[in-house]
């Protein structure tokens, strides 16, 4: 789809390198304290960390990326025609919906982002080490937060925010707009990183369709499948409702590679939430590919991830 090599350049430093067996993912290293805490907000809902030591922080992202792989690829298994019912295109919107929302998940650990429901027993043991460790009597709040780590500075913002999904999606496009600057910033041909530039441009347009600011398009048509039951994907179906061998295409065309143009740009919002979930798809398994090729044998992204996403 795109030149994985421009995007390489601009992963978590050391992810190629690791292993993930340890099998611990981000929250579970956020409980042990293998960091330094620099500040805790006065609402609790900002902390800022020093990561002196990345390797198990390396190791926790390389895990999560490898969970998220896995489950978004399983998603999408069984997303197939009902014969009795060829226009039935909701459940396979919704599980797809699904598969593009840890697929993203799984991205945004490639680039050093993490997306995590910090429970109280991490949260405990973060205010812990504050008040025993660092004298800081602030105390972290438990909830959903971004974790952003920065590679030059060794340091770690985490941000509290409020909606598992819409934030997920807001941090997502965030995260999309700043490695697309940096591709084209970056070395590498021109003509390369232009394609990238303008796949990762039509995506952040795509998920921010019809007013959805925060990037969280998909979402919102998600929600209105699943609880308005809208779009005429339910019976019973109408004469314009979509048939499924219509969205097969990028159901199952994910997997051998898409148009990203065309699926981004359908002009019915239908065909284009499927186009876009299957772009999303497609990213991740451009990146899954690139890193299981270039790990260790012994590495999860060998032994695990590399089995899902050639099945």
């Amino acid at each position: 789809m795109i030149e994985v090599g421009l995007l390489r350049a601009h992963s978590l430093p050391g992810l190629y390198g690791s292993s993930g067996k340890d099998l611990v993912e981000f929250k579970g290293w956020l409980a042990k304290g293998d960091y330094r805490i620099s500040s805790i907000s006065a609402s609790g809902t900002s902390v800022d960390l020093h990561v002196p030591n990345r390797s198990p922080l390396v190791e926790s992202f390389s895990y999560d990326f490898a969970r998220f792989v896995c489950a978004a690829c399983e998603s999408t298994r069984g997303i197939e025609a009902d014969r009795e019912f060829p226009k039935a295109t909701a459940w396979a919107a919704i599980r797809f919906y699904y598969s593009a929302f840890f697929a993203a998940h799984a991205i945004l650990r490639y680039f050093g982002v993490s997306c995590s429901q910090i429970d109280f027993e991490q949260s405990a043991k973060v205010n812990e080490f504050a008040s025993s460790i660092y004298q800081i009597q602030n105390r972290m709040q438990s909830g959903f937060y971004a974790a952003r780590f920065n590679s030059i500075s060794s340091d770690m913002i985490m941000s509290k925010y409020g909606d598992s999904h819409k934030d997920t999606w807001k941090v997502f496009k965030d995260v999309i707009t700043s490695v697309r600057h940096s591709v084209i910033s970056g070395s590498g041909l021109a003509s390369d990183k232009l394609k990238v530039s303008q796949v990762m441009d039509d995506l952040c347009q795509a998920i921010s369709a019809e007013g959805a600011s925060s990037g969280n398009w998909l979402s919102q048509y998600r929600n209105a499948i699943n609880y308005r039951q809208a779009f005429d994907v339910w019976y019973p179906y109408k004469k314009t409702s979509i048939d499924f061998g219509a969205v097969a295409k990028y159901t199952a065309g994910w997997k051998g590679g898409i148009n990203p143009s065309l699926a981004l740009n359908e002009s019915d919002r239908r065909m284009r939430f499927f186009g876009v979930c299957a772009v999303i798809m497609c990213l991740m398994k451009s990146l899954a590919s690139d890193l299981s090729k270039n790990s260790a044998r012994a590495s999860i992204h060998s032994t695990r991830t590399a089995r899902l996403i050639g099945m």
